[in-house]
């Protein structure tokens, strides 16, 4: 028999452990995902703007690309560093910091924000200064605003 350094019914009760408190976030993200895989199916059954599905699909492929690179990530990113800073803060009995850490993060989170809105509304002429389609870009810019 093999002997082991560690305690096979400790290592799985930190694992039920961890997977209670980590299923939120685990489900967040699956939905997020999943929005987006049902958002692209069901676009290509739809044909707006008078143009093929192919152009409402590459450029609404092109608009989640660019939102996701451009801010999304950023500012859940920068949420994400807040979350786990309060806690740690939290858990020290330091409240007054926790919301002076949330403050922080609004003020920073909306900051970063504002620019992003605007290259977000003008996205459809950006795609076209960069030369994509003008289909798609008509369409991702729509999608973006």
């Amino acid at each position: 028999m093999v002997e082991t350094l560690w305690d096979r019914k400790a290592v799985a009760r930190e694992i039920v452990i961890m997977l209670q408190y980590s299923w939120p976030l685990v489900l967040s993200a699956a939905i997020y995902q999943l929005q987006i895989i049902i958002l692209l199916s069901f676009l290509t059954f739809q044909q707006p703007l008078g143009g093929s599905s192919v152009e409402t699909v590459g450029g609404v492929g092109a608009a989640i690309m660019a939102i996701n690179a451009t801010g999304y990530y950023w500012i859940m990113g920068l949420a994400s560093a807040q979350e786990t800073i309060s806690t740690q803060l939290f858990g020290q009995g330091r409240f007054v910091e926790v919301g002076v850490a949330l403050q922080t993060s609004v003020v920073a989170i909306s900051a970063l924000s504002s620019p992003v809105a605007v290259v977000w509304w003008f996205l459809g002429d950006l795609f076209d200064r960069v030369g994509l389609d003008p289909g798609q870009s008509e369409v991702a810019g729509r999608f973006a605003r």
